[in-house]
Parts: C-alpha cells; sequence; structure tokens
C-alpha cells in the first residue's frame, strides 16, 4: 500500500480575516486580483509593496527606501516605481539624470529640477526630482503624468494602474486591509520579539491572501494570514 503524505501550511490568521467588501453591491462582489492586476500598491512610510498581485520589497536591500512625505509632497522611489511598470532606468551621475525609457516614451528627470521631459517635451512638476539614500524619488503627480497612469492616494495608501480602482469614500475596508498588509514588521507576529533585518525579509514571503465564500459559492470578503511551518504527516 502506498503511503500518502499531506502536507499542512500552518498560518496565523491575522485580526483582519474575512473582511468584508461593503463597498460594492452585492450583485458586484469585489474581485480582488482581477481589479488589481497590473497594479502597483505601497504605503507611505513602509518598504513593502504589491505589484501585479505579488508581494514584493522595494529594495531588498536597503528597508529604508520607502515612500515619503516632504515638503508637503509624496515622494515615490523612481527606479522601483519605473521597473515594476516595464520600463529602464539610466542614471547619469555627472548630470544627476535619470533617463526611463518605456515603449515609445523616453522621460529624463534631473536633480533638483521641476521640469520633466517627456519625448524631448518639458512639463512643469509640483515638486523635483530629489536624492535619499542613494536613490531617486519623484513626486507622485510625475507618476502620472509621466507614465500615463492613474494615481489613488488615501490615508497614505498609493495604488498606481491604468484605471481608477478605488473610491476613497466608498471603499474604506479595502484601503483598510492594503494599510494592514503593507504595514512595516518590526516583531514576529507569533512570539512578539523583534526581528533583524534578514528576519523580515524571509517573513514578508510568508504573507497570503485568504478569500472566503459561502456554501452557495458566493463571494465574502478576505484577510491575510502568515505562515509560520509546515506540519507533514505520512
Amino acid at each position: 500500500m502506498m503511503k500518502r503524505t499531506i502536507i499542512l501550511l500552518v498560518t496565523i490568521i491575522l485580526g483582519l480575516s474575512c473582511t468584508p467588501v461593503t463597498g460594492y453591491a452585492e450583485e458586484d462582489s469585489f474581485d480582488f486580483n482581477a481589479a488589481f492586476q497590473g497594479a502597483i500598491i505601497l504605503s507611505l512610510g513602509s518598504p513593502n509593496a504589491v505589484v501585479d498581485n505579488t508581494d514584493t520589497l522595494i529594495d531588498q536591500t536597503n528597508f529604508n527606501i520607502v515612500p515619503l512625505v516632504k515638503n508637503n509632497r509624496t515622494l515615490l522611489p523612481l527606479r522601483f516605481i519605473s521597473e515594476s511598470l516595464g520600463a529602464q532606468v539610466a542614471w547619469d551621475s555627472k548630470t544627476s539624470t535619470a533617463t526611463i525609457k518605456a515603449t515609445g516614451k523616453s522621460i529624463k528627470l534631473t536633480l533638483g529640477s521641476s521640469k520633466v521631459f517627456i519625448n524631448g517635451k518639458s512639463f512643469a512638476l509640483d515638486a523635483p526630482a530629489q536624492y535619499k539614500e542613494g536613490r531617486v524619488f519623484l513626486p507622485l503627480r510625475a507618476v502620472s503624468e509621466a507614465f500615463g497612469k492613474k494615481v489613488f492616494f488615501d490615508r497614505g495608501i498609493i495604488v498606481v494602474s491604468n484605471n481608477t480602482i478605488l473610491n476613497a469614500k466608498q471603499d474604506k475596508e479595502i484601503v483598510d486591509y492594503l494599510k494592514f498588509v503593507l504595514a512595516p514588521y518590526s516583531k514576529d507576529p507569533f512570539t512578539g520579539k523583534t526581528l533583524s533585518t534578514e528576519q523580515v525579509a524571509r517573513l514578508e514571503q510568508s504573507v497570503v491572501m485568504l478569500e472566503s465564500y459561502d456554501k452557495d459559492d458566493n463571494y465574502l470578503g478576505f484577510g491575510s494570514a502568515i505562515s509560520i511551518g509546515w506540519l507533514i504527516f505520512n
């Protein structure tokens, strides 16, 4: 008789599991994966991000690279945004200029300049590109102007996408969920002990999204969990 091995993923169910989606009509349940397909989701002050429904880190080597606010302007890491959108970034240290190459588009930003050049044409920015922690940051508005994307911003959550996905008033629960999922890790949710940088990086890859359905396969809501190990039964 063949032995059967059952592998069970052990998780800690977090407090927002099975969050009902009330911002949408019952007959038009919110499909998280479909809605955020191709989107970039960030949170102010957090190194965590979601790109095309995949959890990731803005910078694998420096957890201080986070979206930030300076002089009342929201700034985003240029290279991460550009590469997440499929563009290539080149940096000219002599002129302090970043050149972003995307399909049919060439974008140039210079540190300290309130102008962005798109295919050679100059556009004004509400804040200049800035330098921090060895990285170039660009103002939030530049993302929509330079890349032609829709940008949602509410209570620190930033969504860059092709279409408008969320409404700040109607989708409060979804914004709350995104804030919770993207919050920076500092302690182990199981032991409560402070985590090292390496441990934080490993924990980030252990977050999973849970979806809930009733017996008739109707969508009820979503939540999250963190895997803490495997149980193997022979």
